[in-house]
């Protein structure tokens, strides 16, 4: 991606300037997914466990169906 920027991006300073401000895109949008992913997984495990409290014999007996 830093490769076609480059080729098109005319001054060595602009093209530094592009190349730094897409990095850095690129590093918060993995930090996003990252902390988004743990979130996602934190609520599911939630979700089972107050299931598995209430409802022990259902998890059970899907888990039974399902092999």
């Amino acid at each position: 991606m830093a490769s076609i920027l480059i080729s098109r991006t005319h001054g060595p300073s602009q093209k530094l300037i592009v190349c730094a401000a897409m990095a850095a895109m690129n590093l918060l949008f993995l930090l996003y997914l990252h902390f988004a992913y743990h979130e996602i997984v934190e609520d599911l495990d939630e979700a089972l466990k107050r299931e598995m409290a209430t409802h022990p014999e259902n998890i059970v007996a899907n888990m039974d169906a399902q092999a």
